[in-house]
């Protein structure tokens, strides 16, 4: 996930302690999964913030991708190629790391902004 990342929520049943320092359970996190995951802006919460976030489960996210050109693309085809594959739909199949938790199936996904960056002659 890029850009800001996705908001979650851990549920504690029964603590045993009910008093944590929130900024010191961020920095050990950051710590021992560096390069994994990162955890910022740690807060208790309500369960009305848990519902709006079930809600927002399918928001706008960002990725980023690699693509490798058989021939030289110019700067025309880069604009042209951003163009067409601006707003429009895909269909997605259920990817193979989130199988065992969810059905397989085929979504549609929406497309609203796609930015291409050439890196090199044949790669963007």
């Amino acid at each position: 996930m890029l850009g800001t990342g996705r908001p979650f929520v851990v549920e504690v049943s029964k603590p045993k302690k009910r008093n944590l320092d929130l900024k010191a359970i961020e920095e050990i996190i950051n710590a021992r999964a560096k390069g994994k995951v990162e955890v910022s802006k740690l807060r208790f919460t309500s369960r009305d913030t848990v519902r709006k976030l079930k809600k927002a489960e399918n928001a706008q996210k960002e990725y980023r991708a690699l693509i490798a050109f058989e021939n030289t693309i110019s700067d025309e085809h880069m604009r042209l190629l951003e163009d067409k594959l601006g707003a429009f739909t895909i269909k997605q199949q259920t990817p193979l790391r989130v199988m065992h938790r969810r059905a397989d199936l085929t979504r549609e996904r929406y497309i609203y902004k796609l930015k291409v960056k050439k890196i090199s002659a044949k790669e963007a």
